[in-house]
């Protein structure tokens, strides 16, 4: 997807060329992407950061990243010369409470709009269902690394779901799923001559499937 704009400067006003013709500027989505993975490569890609450590920096990065695009395409945007932008909202509730007006007419607060259920950072991938489902497995006393209980907390179970570990959880994990008959699979479904899906087979059994990863 393509985008063009008429290109504006610092103040808001139209840009022109030397010719007097006004600049238009192109937005491909493709484009702006890429060259944000590229800054997050460039700027991060060597530091040895733990888990949360690295989701505080993305999070910084994308607030100032958002920040300095806002000051650069919105018109009327202000540059604020800072990122606390939570102290640009506590002024302008208050100038607004003393003065019934707006400090920054440009400024939108982040307390105008109403909270909504998106989650942005370390979210959890597994459905609701899943969710409880692992929830009421019980684990024990198990003493869990600091980025591991962060990963823990922010998926809402006991234990981080990991990637699979080893030769022995990969050859288990490998297998036919309705073959197996180990702690992944308790209920294996085998039928001669008959095409299933691992879904179907669940729905039909009533089996609610956790695999459980080496952690």
């Amino acid at each position: 997807m393509i985008f063009y704009h008429q290109k504006l400067d610092n103040a808001g006003e139209p840009m022109l060329d030397q010719y007097g013709i006004a600049m238009v500027d192109c937005s491909r989505g493709t484009n702006d992407t890429e060259c944000v993975h590229k800054q997050i490569i460039t700027t991060f890609g060597t530091w040895c950061a733990g888990i949360e450590m690295s989701n505080c920096l993305i999070l910084e990065f994308r607030h100032r990243y958002n920040q300095r695009a806002s000051e650069r395409r919105r018109a009327g945007y202000p540059k604020l010369g800072h990122y606390d932008t939570w102290l640009i909202d506590m002024l302008q509730r208050l100038y607004e409470l003393n003065h019934s007006a707006q400090f920054l007419p440009g400024w939108s607060n982040t307390s105008d709009y109403v909270n909504t259920p998106e989650q942005f950072d370390t979210v959890p991938l597994h459905s609701a269902a899943l969710g409880e489902a692992m929830a009421g497995i019980e684990v024990g006393n198990v003493k869990l690394s600091a980025d591991r209980k962060y990963l823990a907390e922010k998926m809402g179970l006991k234990l981080p779901p990991l990637p699979v570990h080893g030769a022995h959880a990969k050859s288990v994990v490998s297998r036919d799923p309705f073959q197996r008959s180990d702690r992944f699979n308790p209920c294996p479904v085998h039928r001669p001559g008959r095409v299933q899906t691992l879904q179907q087979a669940d729905a039909e059994h009533g089996v609610v499937r956790v695999e459980r990863h080496g952690h």
